[in-house]
């Protein structure tokens, strides 16, 4: 029997991009999933594209953040699995079932990821992206998708609802702390809308991760991040 996957979105002004996401999650090779949808401080139709294509959809009139629409959504799951996926990312078909068998009850981690266009300075930041999880360099999230298994997600309380700055990489050290295995799935991919990193600058996108790659070096990675996301 297949174990039930629970997907989070967090969606604020998706109205252009949240019926692709669901659409990819529907397509998947996986039948056992539902699809939770927190719509906050959405101005656009965010909260009727929810209703109308996700299992369960919640609307918040104020803004939440990411973290704490994530919260809400756990609050409402039912799933053995946790799968938190940003509003403008897709997933490769297979993607939930791979997910499905790598994740035990200590289990959390993430998946390759590919840009949602043909843009060459995209696919090779993504290629490095990519690179730097497959040598297990950095451990962390490839933009739009993390998963665990319910079971380490209350062992450690969940994410902090707090915690603006590297969130995920936060909720994934407490993890880790606890005992939990960090996994880089090589064989699925989210499809990952480059729009945020277009508006940044490919330049400083790629400056702050080669900064990011020689301070992993140096075990100063975490601090690098750290100092960067505060600035967002």
């Amino acid at each position: 029997m297949q174990k039930k996957v629970s997907i989070i979105i967090p969606a604020c002004n998706e109205q252009d991009y949240l019926k692709k996401t669901i659409d990819s999650l529907r397509s998947q090779d996986y039948s056992n999933i539902e699809i939770i949808v927190v719509a906050n401080g959405s101005k656009d139709k965010t909260p009727e594209v929810a209703e109308k294509y996700a299992d369960k959809a919640f609307f918040y009139p104020e803004p939440l953040g990411a973290n704490l629409a994530r919260i809400k959504g756990v609050e409402k799951a039912s799933g053995e699995i946790f799968v938190f996926l940003d509003a403008d990312s897709q997933l490769s078909k297979n993607a939930v079932s791979s997910i499905s068998d790598a994740a035990s009850s200590n289990t959390i981690g993430t998946c390759l990821g590919r840009a949602d266009g043909e843009n060459i300075k995209a696919k090779l930041f993504f290629g490095f992206k990519n690179l730097i999880h497959r040598l297990k360099i950095y451990k962390g999230v490839i933009d739009g998708v993390i998963f665990c298994n319910r079971d380490i997600y209350f062992k450690i309380n969940g994410f902090d609802e707090k915690n603006i700055v590297a969130e995920f990489r936060d909720f994934i050290s407490r993890a880790i702390k606890a005992g939990a295995k960090y996994k880089c799935l090589t064989n699925c991919y989210a499809i990952v809308s480059t729009r945020r990193y277009e508006k940044e600058g490919y330049l400083k996108v790629f400056s702050f991760w080669f900064k990011w790659l020689i301070g992993a070096i140096f075990r100063r990675g975490d601090k690098t991040a750290s100092k960067y996301w505060s600035k967002k």
